[in-house]
């Protein structure tokens, strides 16, 4: 996958925005509620977990589940 040339911070507030009300959330459910495209979405979640804005999890039947970090409410509480 291709990585983001440039960060739209208004991208990346919308993610952290929808996340904090949501305790786990699969990159679909992100992308279609922020009005992204998948692919977009999953550069913007990708550069994200690099930045520890946001972690992944597993669940039992091997779904990935994004869900913010503390590092990421504390930027959403700014």
């Amino acid at each position: 996958m291709k990585e983001l040339e440039r960060i739209n911070w208004k991208i990346v507030q919308k993610i952290v925005r929808f996340l904090r009300y949501r305790e786990k959330t699969k990159k679909t459910t992100i992308a279609l509620n922020c009005n992204m495209s998948y692919n977009r979405c999953a550069q913007y979640i990708d550069w994200m977990k690099k930045m520890e804005l946001v972690e992944q999890e597993y669940d039992g039947r091997g779904l990935e589940l994004i869900h913010i970090s503390d590092r990421g409410m504390k930027i959403c509480e700014d």
